[in-house]
């Protein structure tokens, strides 16, 4: 897949130095953009193939050195109303951009605080990807919903947070496997699956919600115990995600551990059961016209 990067210089700037005050020196600007790049091309089969920074003079002219090294086309803008500007200038060249250049199926727009909302919306009409990476994404994205994975904290990026590790995985491990503590364990397995087993990842809260209606009042665990205690059997992870507009928390089953093999390998069995009763049940119930 083919991407396009577009930078806010000025509002990077204004609003990174409002979140982390020794961000005052432009020099983080190459960091954070060597990040955003390493990130993304780990994460996502995506080659960003342009690269567009936009800006007032002032801040074009200080930051000029640094960035043309890291293949950045700078454009200054000259307005009485810079930073509104920059930010709708950033939006009509992404739109010129999406009609002339159809071959780019993924925009990276990298922002301070930038409102960009009906941007979103638009290149998602038009069957576009765009990641949105921002040290404000409630404000950025202005309360609009972006998938999974899409909606990136600048700041936890630039501090290393989320970072792929060494060897290109982005995948947090699990812990290693060790046998489930007790047997109620395979309940919360077989509830988690029966209920959730489709989905890759499961919301942590209606999970918690859902054991509470299922196992009822316990002396001695509660569900979040009963989490804790698969993620520290191996059996599962917890990972965090950014959303809008609160992040959230989901949980991921190892499919390595035997006891989620052996639950699968029993709910699919219950299953096909289930199908062949419910089959028979209906061949017993045609009419016979002998």
């Amino acid at each position: 897949m083919k991407a396009s990067l577009f930078l806010n210089l000025d509002n990077i700037l204004h609003q990174a130095n409002r979140v982390d005050p020794s961000l005052a020196d432009t020099a983080f600007l190459s960091t954070l953009l060597e990040r955003v790049e390493t990130y993304l091309t780990a994460r996502f089969p995506l080659t960003i193939v342009h690269r567009s920074g936009y800006g007032t003079l002032e801040t074009i002219y200080s930051v000029a050195p640094q960035l043309h090294k890291q293949g950045l086309s700078l454009h200054p803008i000259s307005t009485d109303f810079q930073e509104e500007a920059v930010s709708r200038t950033i939006e009509l060249e992404v739109m010129e951009w999406l009609h002339q250049r159809p071959s780019i199926d993924t925009y990276i727009l990298l922002t301070g605080n930038s409102q960009h909302a009906a941007l979103v919306d638009r290149l998602q009409q038009h069957g576009k990807q765009i990641i949105v990476i921002s040290f404000n994404l409630g404000r950025t994205l202005g309360g609009y919903f972006v998938k999974e994975g899409l909606a990136i904290n600048a700041l936890d990026l630039l501090k290393g947070i989320a970072l792929p590790s060494p060897n290109g995985s982005t995948e947090p491990t699990f812990k290693p496997i060790t046998p489930l503590p007790y047997p109620l364990h395979r309940d919360v397995l077989h509830i988690i699956e029966s209920v959730f087993g489709q989905y890759d990842e499961i919301y942590l809260t209606p999970l918690l919600r859902k054991l509470s209606e299922e196992l009822g009042d316990l002396e001695e665990h509660t569900p979040k115990s009963l989490i804790n205690d698969l993620v520290n059997a191996g059996a599962a992870r917890l990972e965090k995600r950014t959303g809008i507009p609160h992040d959230y928390t989901v949980l991921i089953l190892n499919p390595e551990h035997p006891a989620v093999q052996e639950t699968r390998e029993e709910i699919r069995i219950a299953n096909q059961h289930a199908m062949h009763s419910d089959l028979t049940n209906e061949e017993d119930e045609l009419p016979s016209f002998q």
